[in-house]
């Protein structure tokens, strides 16, 4: 063991002593500033301690490591530097605007309405809470009730998944061109005038506790999200759609087919598709209307703003010429003073 020349402490040759075979310096006094160096700077630093000179640069090593240590610990993977950092926070809030997006979206009309078609289908079909047959509309002694949810119970699987697929697709364009009230009012008006329409001209044995009014509905969205509004300005688009969705439409109401006969020829399915239509068109001509003069109030605003903007920059311009013109009749003045005093 040999002795350590550079230790301050008056005990040193007692207490202190570095070791020539492990390159390891043992002293209480100067233990605690080797122990966080690396064993490569550990031994420098062991070594200068036998030299006042030397300790300059165990002293730099050391001040070096702890400058660079945050560097080489970001290099190495252990801590996030500053661009990474933001990078997570980033990402985070990201998350949390996804999840906030999503879940302001799950709270739209169109959501709600898929989503009460799915709640009725699982308690009438699946865990049959609520008897189906309660929600159909009755021919003999209709409840008040059944004219609206009579659109929301579906027969199979097949149906909930047609209606909740048109609604969705159609139903969204209703949200951006009228809003939530325009999604219900195409929805629920047609079911509603599809049954009363039914009621009036349909025979009272007519199975309607089989049917289901969603389609009704289902062609109301359209009509009022694509076939009213888009008729004369997408013509092909509309062409390629309404075939579709009115085939899919009258389809499920075949099994009333022969409850009304016209000149020979079974019409009772067509009940309801015409009820629908003709509640889905005032619908659609209602919030056109209303769209319309709702644009035109808020151009009319704009318009108004834009005459109050110009207006105000024309008083600050007359304002400016004003203080020019008072700043020139001064200079003039003060100009002419001092050439009277000159002359």
């Amino acid at each position: 063991m040999a002795r350590i020349s550079g230790c301050a402490s008056a005990t040193y040759e007692r207490s202190c002593s570095f070791s020539t075979a492990s390159r390891t310096l043992v002293c209480k006094h100067q233990r605690l500033s080797f122990a966080g160096l690396p064993p490569r700077s550990r031994i420098i630093a062991s070594a200068a301690s036998k030299d006042p000179e030397k300790e300059k640069i165990a002293a730099t090593i050391t001040s070096i490591r702890g400058v660079l240590g945050p560097s080489l610990d970001v290099l190495l993977g252990n801590l996030p530097d500053k661009a990474t950092q933001e990078k997570r926070a980033k990402a985070e809030q990201s998350k949390q605007v996804t999840t906030t997006d999503m879940l302001d979206e799950l709270r739209t009309p169109t959501y709600i309405l898929l989503s009460i078609h799915v709640a009725v289908f699982l308690l009438t079909n699946v865990l049959r809470v609520v008897p189906s047959q309660a929600l159909y509309l009755d021919m003999w002694s209709p409840l008040w009730w059944q004219f609206i949810t009579s659109g929301f119970v579906h027969t199979g699987a097949q149906h909930l998944a047609e209606t909740i697929f048109l609604c969705y697709t159609f139903g969204r364009l209703v949200e951006k061109s009228y809003g939530g009230m325009g999604v219900w009012a195409s929805f629920l008006l047609p079911v509603l005038s599809a049954n009363l329409l039914a009621i009036f001209m349909l025979p009272a044995e007519a199975p309607l506790s089989a049917v289901s009014a969603a389609p009704a509905g289902m062609l109301g969205v359209f009509m009022v999200g694509v076939l009213v509004p888009r008729l004369f300005r997408k013509p092909l688009e509309v062409a390629c759609l309404t075939p579709f969705v009115v085939r899919t439409a009258v389809c499920r109401f075949m099994p009333l087919a022969s409850s009304l006969i016209g000149s020979g020829t079974p019409v009772g399915q067509l009940i309801h598709v015409t009820g629908a239509a003709v509640a889905a068109t005032l619908v659609a001509l209602v919030l056109g209307f209303v769209r319309n003069i709702k644009d035109k109030l808020e151009e009319a605003k704009r318009e108004k703003e834009r005459q109050e903007l110009a207006e105000k920059r024309r008083q600050q311009a007359s304002q400016m010429d004003g203080a020019v013109a008072d700043m020139l009749s001064t200079a003039a003045k003060a100009a002419s003073q001092i050439a009277k005093k000159l002359m």
